[in-house]
């Protein structure tokens, strides 16, 4: 054979210090190698992961981009103000006790349905008073996950919700058939370890196997058990928190993602009030607060028991902010349902604020709100009562401009 061995038996058979037997290196052949053409060269790897998106411009600068889209308006959908952009990540921090969930839940319906969010109607009702939702939406799903509920909890407050609205049989039966439960309460749904290492993937996957046409929106709530508690005081953990909703807006469809939040205790202004790093508020496109009402340094609420929060856009990377706080009611008939606050009770806290005293954040907050800015013209300052009561005890004047 052309490459067979020359050497012997006796060459290629040795022994080393212990008498084994052992062979030698092969020597190498002396047949010169194949010549290799182009076609015989290795391809480069790939780019992979993210640097696989690294190139020139994908799109021509030359052609008008496509218009972004959003998930709700500020007024009519396609001509006002968008409120949340689709396909990015969004945060609703509020404190304990002014409707969080349920305004979650709200959401969630309006968008299955077509609804304006908070608003009763099926038509939009006055200005400000409802936020409509893209028709693009309506017909694809929506993702609800509740890491704190049980399924019979997310059941009572969808129906309480559902009440509020005034939902069709039609409209139920669309819900039934596109909404997305997780009811998730003691289990461990962490998206990041504590190492920083993505763990979202499985809920991608279990998603993208019930998505259907798409969908719409993902809902989760609250951070605290999807990012775990971590991620509230480590930036670089709440980044990575941050990153693994992102990738949620990749599922069919593109989604926006919301994600409730909890807010510091004794509350803030603006983003400063959204507990935990930094990071988390940063590395979110969007962020809006439910706060309560207080006047007086008492939480207002209406003759019929219902409570009353502020409704704020805080943080915006693509829009222009609301152009006001929005009053929405937490309606008592309906176990807390919000819905924004009709006329009467525009009314009633017009009176309530022109005869009680604001401090000085309140009256920012009310001075926001053109329907209640003309009330602050005739309500005392806080502390004016008190100093005219003690100035009459003691026989003296009274301050001027304050009514005993």
């Amino acid at each position: 054979m052309a490459d067979e061995d020359p050497r012997g038996l006796a060459e290629l058979v040795g022994e080393d210090d212990e008498g084994e037997l052992v062979k030698p290196p092969r020597r190498r052949s002396l047949r010169a190698p194949p010549e290799r053409g182009p076609e015989d060269e290795a391809p480069p790897p790939e780019p992979s992961g993210p640097w696989a998106k690294i190139g020139p411009l994908p799109l021509s600068l030359a052609t008008k981009p496509e218009p972004a889209r959003y998930l709700l308006w500020q007024g009519a959908a396609g001509q006002g103000a968008g409120l949340m952009r689709a396909g990015k990540v969004g945060i609703l921090s509020a404190p304990g006790g002014t409707g969080k969930t349920l305004a979650l839940c709200s959401l969630a319906l309006s968008v299955l349905t077509g609804r304006p969010w908070l608003s009763e109607a099926q038509t939009m009702p006055r200005r400000g008073s409802g936020y409509a939702v893209d028709p693009a939406a309506v017909g694809l799903r929506v993702a609800l996950l509740l890491g704190e509920e049980d399924a019979a909890e997310v059941h009572r407050r969808l129906w309480q919700v559902a009440g509020l609205m005034a939902l069709s049989a039609e409209e139920r039966a669309a819900v039934q058939d596109r909404l997305v439960v997780g009811a998730l309460s003691g289990e461990d749904v962490t998206l990041v370890d504590a190492d920083g290492a993505p763990m979202v993937d499985g809920l991608a996957r279990t998603l993208a196997e019930q998505a259907g046409p798409g969908f719409a929106l993902v809902i989760l709530d609250p951070l605290s058990r999807f990012g775990g508690l971590e991620a509230e005081v480590d930036n670089g953990l709440a980044t990575r928190t941050v990153g693994a909703l992102e990738r949620l807006t990749r599922l069919p469809g593109e989604p926006a993602v919301l994600v409730a939040h909890h807010e510091r205790k004794g509350g803030g202004k603006g983003t400063d009030a959204v507990r935990g790093a930094s990071a988390l508020v940063d590395g979110a496109r969007w962020v809006a607060r439910l706060q309560p009402v207080e006047l007086g340094g008492r939480r207002w609420r209406s003759k019929a028991g219902h409570r009353a929060v502020w409704l704020r856009l805080v943080k915006t990377n693509y829009t222009p902010p609301l152009e006001a706080p929005c009053l929405v009611m937490l309606d008592s008939g309906h176990g807390g349902a919000p819905r924004f606050a009709r006329t009467g009770e525009l009314d009633e806290l017009r009176a309530a604020l022109a005869s009680s005293p604001p401090n000085t954040d309140e009256r920012a907050d009310f001075a926001e709100v053109p329907e209640l800015a003309g009330a602050l013209a005739g309500a005392p300052k806080a502390g004016a009562k008190r100093a005219a009561s003690k100035a009459s005890s003691k026989g003296g004047p009274a301050p001027i401009g304050v009514e005993l």
